[in-house]
């Protein structure tokens, strides 16, 4: 009997979840609205597109990394391992600032969605980690800040000047050859004398080469 009303309560859960399940499409891809919630209220959604290799691809977009930064939890190297290796428990990617699936074949997508529900759902649970009164200092909000525009980025990124080499705080690729030193100082002489030491370099850097862009 027990058997029996365990099967049949499963059975029921399935078929309402069924009917929970929303879709919204057009030309270039279509969302899967969940009947999960986050903890602000929103439904987790997926979207399927094509991949860069033509291949269906699932991803949340970007949403779930957003939702971190937006309750307050520093992005850093350190909280993308902790993602990475979520996504790598439930067989889904982090790539840049998505978490995604490849789609093999159409008979995958059940396992896959599955997969990455469940991967938003607990790197989303890194909230629980942020430090709500505590003010991030002003390289780690640089860092957010590049995390979530979805650039491959470098940090400590040694660069060789006319003169002597130079360590960069962050160097941002994927075809912009970015230096971005964060300065920030208390005071006026500080910060002035900290700017004349930064000219000093950038400049040593641009007598070697000018494909940079500091």
């Amino acid at each position: 009997m027990a058997d029996q009303s365990c099967s049949e309560l499963a059975n029921a859960y399935v078929r309402s979840l069924g009917d929970r399940f929303e879709t919204v499409s057009n030309a270039h891809f279509c969302v899967i609205v969940t009947p999960f919630m986050r903890a602000d209220g929103d439904y987790f959604e997926i979207f399927l597109e094509k991949g860069i290799s033509g291949t269906p691809r699932l991803t949340d977009s970007g949403e779930t990394i957003e939702y971190l930064y937006q309750n307050g939890l520093a992005l850093s190297r350190k909280t993308l391992s902790d993602i990475r290796r979520i996504a790598t428990q439930y067989h889904s990617d982090l790539q840049v600032n998505e978490l995604s699936v490849d789609l093999a074949d159409v008979s995958s997508g059940p396992t896959a969605v599955h997969g990455l529900v469940q991967a938003m759902i607990n790197v989303g649970r890194l909230v629980e980690k942020r430090r709500p009164h505590t003010r991030l200092d002003f390289d780690a909000e640089v860092e957010t800040l590049i995390i979530r525009s979805g650039v491959q980025y470098d940090t400590d990124y040694q660069v060789q000047g006319a003169r002597e080499p130079t360590q960069i705080k962050f160097h941002v690729n994927s075809g912009r050859n970015l230096l971005i030193q964060p300065l920030t100082q208390t005071n006026e002489s500080a910060a002035r004398a900290i700017a004349e030491r930064w000219s000093y370099r950038f400049n040593n850097i641009l007598e070697k080469t000018t494909v940079w862009h500091p």
